[in-house]
């Protein structure tokens, strides 16, 4: 099986937890780089790549993708769990997958509230964001309090 390939923008954002994987797990990969979109324009490399994903067996093209022989996937968290199963770091039992699924909710919340620092009127909500980010990041505080790893000891 040839190298694993990953696609994602120049900039790092959610293709930086998967780089971190396929690094920890010493996996051989390759990497397809987009430069990154500009006054909202995208970059007609990656508009090409996405219009011949959907014939090369994407269901839904996207960034980041990864293919990793017939395996062809996109969407980060997809990403993530993929890996996660080949590197056997994902949680096996009732009990861990939900602690697991809860806290992937809990991140997903706060990445949402992040996009709020793109909104016009940033100024006029930052005390409600600082207030909301605060409180998910004393619950995540108080859960990891004894812990190394996200579910488990």
């Amino acid at each position: 099986m040839g190298k694993l390939i990953f696609g994602y923008w120049a900039p790092r954002g959610l293709g930086a937890p998967i780089r971190m994987l396929l690094v920890y797990g010493n996996i051989d990969y390759e990497e397809i780089t987009y430069r990154s979109p500009s006054s909202g324009a995208k970059c007609a490399e990656w508009i090409a790549d996405k219009q011949s994903m959907t014939s090369e067996g994407f269901d839904f093209p996207n960034l980041p993708y990864i293919i990793d022989g017939n395996v062809k996937i996109t969407q980060s968290w997809a990403i993530y769990k993929y890996l996660g199963r080949k590197l056997g770091l994902m949680p096996n039992t009732d009990n861990k997958i939900c602690q697991a699924e809860i806290l992937e909710g809990e991140i997903q919340d706060l990445r949402t509230l992040n996009y709020s620092f793109y909104s016009p009127d940033l100024y006029e909500k930052q005390k409600e964001i600082k207030e909301r980010q605060e409180t998910k990041i004393e619950y995540l505080e108080k859960y990891f309090q004894g812990k190394n790893f996200c579910v488990g000891r």
